[in-house]
């Protein structure tokens, strides 16, 4: 091998060193329903998005497991259980801790650790758009007029917005999908009162 190949794959080699750094995931889970938790990547190929198992752990008798992976920025993950699953945002050198009882995933997800302050974001913001769509469901069981139901919806999102916003400044490296939920909304907001219209046709055609 010439000196400069050998030079070539030496500096090759430090460059990725010197960039990826490792990632880990680690975990307590209560009364877990699955032997194995994954923790995964998505790649497109072909114009396809696959997911890609990065690392999977056994978790032990105490409901412990441990993940890792090699990541030179900030990527999207899937954490995986068997059942459940969780987006997250884990980049170079994150140590993350996660906790939750199988019973209630979201309602008991909490994270610790280098990293986690963006996740608890996230999964904050996941179990609010829950309970938004959760309160406009119960809304449209009894309200019945449709000008009032609409400003209902659009209050709900508006508020949204604001706890994606204040999100966003307090995560600045989220900034980019937190633009992408805040850019989404008037598209959701108007996909929900589609629902309802196609909905009260429905009701009217039966009840004529």
């Amino acid at each position: 091998m010439s000196r400069n190949l050998r030079v070539t794959i030496l500096f090759a080699g430090l460059s990725l060193s010197a960039f990826a750094q490792n990632v880990k995931l680690s975990g307590t889970i209560g009364e877990p329903q699955k032997e194995t938790v994954y923790l995964n990547v998505f790649e497109m190929k072909e114009g396809k998005r696959n997911r890609v198992v990065i690392d999977s752990c056994v978790i032990d008798e105490n409901g412990n497991f441990t993940l890792e992976a090699q990541f030179d920025s900030l990527r999207y993950v899937q954490y995986f259980d068997g059942r459940e699953q969780a987006r997250m945002y884990l980049g170079p050198g994150d140590d993350v801790h996660m906790s939750y009882h199988s019973a209630m995933f979201d309602e008991t997800m909490s994270y610790t650790g280098k990293g986690a302050d963006r996740n608890n974001a996230m999964a904050r913001l996941g179990l609010t758009q829950e309970i938004l769509q959760l309160s406009f469901n119960s809304y449209k069981s009894y309200q019945k007029d449709t000008a009032k139901l609409f400003k209902g919806l659009e209050e709900m999102y508006a508020n949204y917005s604001k706890a994606l916003e204040h999100a966003k400044t307090a995560n600045p490296d989220l900034t980019n999908e937190l633009e992408k939920r805040i850019a989404s909304i008037d598209k959701e907001v108007g996909r929900q009162k589609e629902m309802v219209v196609t909905e009260l046709k429905k009701q009217n055609a039966i009840e004529a």
